[in-house]
């Protein structure tokens, strides 16, 4: 993957401080025929959410624009970054509003890789995240944050609790926490080279095709740096041993030429559904074309495995 950052990055915040506030919508905007197709880029792409999205500290000065990764304890970090909001309405496309940091704290040195800068960390991250999975002879991750748990298999993945991973540069903002990474070093020449991320969105209260649909578009948008992202159709995908019925969308872009340890293409899956009140979004970017990607049996048998875990 040509947008993975380096071993640093920014903090997460406390569980119970999501990265980003969300306006209430008015409801998820639906074009049926408006279908989402691969957006090639010349560089990574990001699915934008509409309106969710996690918060991203301050832009390191120099450096270019590009993916981090961050590992939950290795800073101390930002108490509250810059938040940007998605305002959606009907019949609108969304307006990207970034709120002002209230706080800041020294940020890691920028990776190598085309994701050059990596995000800080937070002292608040949970000092353990493993849980019994429910797939057999895979571990479970749980997010503390979204009481929700999925699983992973049990080998190829970094795990680490507290772990950020997004894009904070630009028109366009998108991170997610708890997340894990596949195949870390895939490219041994390029720091924090790999095959695809997966973890969680702050989505607050959202309606989930909302959230299912916006994290997909604003994940393109924010790798790219380009609006022009339709929305994805939305799907149902049964989560938690078929007793959970999510909503998904899914985007695929072609990274662009000069991005290292470059993929054919990436693909953007999310799944967001209601736990409580509380909007819960999951979102995998994964590697598509190459040797060790992922493949397309356990990418969606770690969607099935997502649950809610009190």
């Amino acid at each position: 993957m040509a947008y993975p950052g380096g071993g640093n990055g920014w903090p997460e915040q406390q569980p119970q401080q999501p990265y980003q506030q969300y306006p209430p919508q008015q409801g998820y905007p639906q074009d049926p025929q408006q279908q989402y197709q691969g957006y090639q880029q010349q560089g990574f792409q990001q699915f934008p959410q509409q309106t969710y999205q996690g918060f991203a500290p301050e832009p390191l000065k120099g450096g270019k624009k590009g993916l981090w990764i961050g590992l939950g304890a290795l800073v101390l970090v930002i108490a509250v970054g810059a938040t940007l909001f998605f305002v959606l309405r009907d019949g609108e496309e969304p307006q990207p509003q970034a709120a002002p940091p209230s706080s800041s704290a020294p940020a890691p040195p920028p990776s190598s890789s085309s994701a050059t800068k990596p995000p800080s960390s937070s002292s608040g991250a949970p000092k353990d995240n493993k849980v019994p999975s429910t797939t057999p002879g895979w571990q479970g991750i749980l997010s503390v944050k979204d009481k929700t748990a999925y699983d992973l298999p049990a080998s190829g993945w970094e795990t680490e609790p507290g772990q950020i991973v997004g894009y904070n540069e630009g028109e366009f903002k998108m991170v997610i926490h708890e997340a894990s990474t596949y195949k870390l070093g895939a490219c041994p020449e390029v720091r924090g080279s790999n095959r695809g991320v997966v973890g969680f969105a702050t989505a607050d209260q959202i309606p989930v095709e909302n959230a299912a649909r916006g994290a997909v578009r604003l994940w393109i948008q924010a790798a790219t740096g380009k609006p022009e992202v339709p929305l994805p159709d939305i799907t149902q995908v049964p989560i938690a041993g078929g007793s959970i019925q999510a909503v998904s969308s899914t985007g695929t872009f072609t990274p662009a030429e000069t991005e290292e340890c470059r993929a054919p293409s990436v693909k953007v899956t999310s799944a967001a559904f209601k736990s409580g009140d509380q909007t819960i979004c999951f979102v995998m970017a994964i590697d598509q074309g190459t040797p060790d990607a992922l493949t397309e049996a356990d990418a969606q048998k770690i969607l099935a495995s997502l649950r809610p875990q009190q």
